[in-house]
């Protein structure tokens, strides 16, 4: 008797899964492109590239230390990319960041959230997205919830619309294409 579910592990069915799913994941965001306030502040093009680069790289199922190796290298390189200053190069830069990092830390718990320096700000988003990513691929690959994921982005578009008023409608038409 022949089997007709799909195989988890076919390089096939991951590419396909991880390429709607960076489709959805890139639906959480791009409505925000509208959103002068937002806009204005936040770029999305390094944050799609860093989840897109970690899902590829999830593709491979790498163990989890080198996962974690190579997104940390990938969020620390991007952040080089977007505040590295023109006076200094990449390697002064590289050498610098720690010890700014932990003086953000350090003013992060003396002073608040409020203070968090761009840098902060950037890295933990990137990280937070490079930890998410990997989590929904396997929960399709999986548990297969890719219906389940596409109900969560319906209802986050419909809110987004809702609330804050923005035009999603060509939003819910691609998150729904796939279905």
């Amino acid at each position: 008797m022949r089997d007709n579910t799909p195989d988890n592990g076919s390089m096939g069915f991951r590419v396909l899964t991880t390429a709607l799913l960076f489709g959805l994941l890139a639906e959480w965001l791009l409505p925000w492109l509208h959103y002068k306030e937002w806009a204005d502040v936040y770029q999305i093009g390094p944050l799609l590239t860093v989840v897109g680069c970690v899902m590829v790289m999830g593709l491979f199922r790498p163990a989890w230390y080198m996962s974690l190796l190579m997104n940390g290298f990938l969020c620390v390189m991007t952040i080089m990319l977007l505040f590295k200053g023109n006076d200094e190069n990449a390697l002064q830069w590289l050498a610098n960041y720690p010890g700014m990092l932990a003086g953000d830390i350090k003013e992060l718990f003396t002073y608040g959230m409020w203070t968090m320096t761009s840098e902060l700000r950037t890295l933990l988003l990137f990280a937070g997205w490079a930890m998410l990513a990997p989590a929904l691929q396997a929960l399709v690959w999986m548990r297969q919830v890719a219906l389940g994921l596409t109900a969560i982005t319906v209802s986050y578009l419909l809110i987004l619309h809702t609330w804050v008023g923005i035009d999603v409608f060509n939003g819910l038409l691609r998150a729904t294409a796939p279905s």
